[in-house]
């Protein structure tokens, strides 16, 4: 148990940094364009952990507690990425739909 609090604590901070970064930075412009005045001035940062905990805890089952029983970093990166993907269009796109 211990070994997986220990990834989770590593993990989450470093998805929390790329997430701002996505979301503050590369894609904020997207996101104003496209929900405008449908976006929130104020995040609801309860929500916002909710998510990141499943969010790395998915992560860490799909690829990082996976390439470290097998001893390979590149075992991770294919699950990692589709991962990823998944979760960034299943928002985008869903807001798109339905807004």
């Amino acid at each position: 148990m211990m070994f997986y609090l220990k990834i989770f604590c590593l993990a989450f901070p470093i998805i929390i940094a790329l997430d701002a970064s996505w979301v503050g930075v590369i894609a904020s412009g997207f996101y104003k364009a496209n929900l405008g005045p449908l976006l929130s001035t104020t995040p609801n940062y309860g929500a916002a952990f909710l998510f990141y905990v499943f969010y790395v805890s998915a992560i860490m089952y799909f690829a990082i507690v996976p390439a470290i029983r097998e001893h390979t970093f590149m075992k991770s990166v294919t699950p990692a990425l589709v991962l990823g993907f998944t979760a960034y269009m299943t928002y985008d796109l869903t807001s798109l739909a339905v807004i």
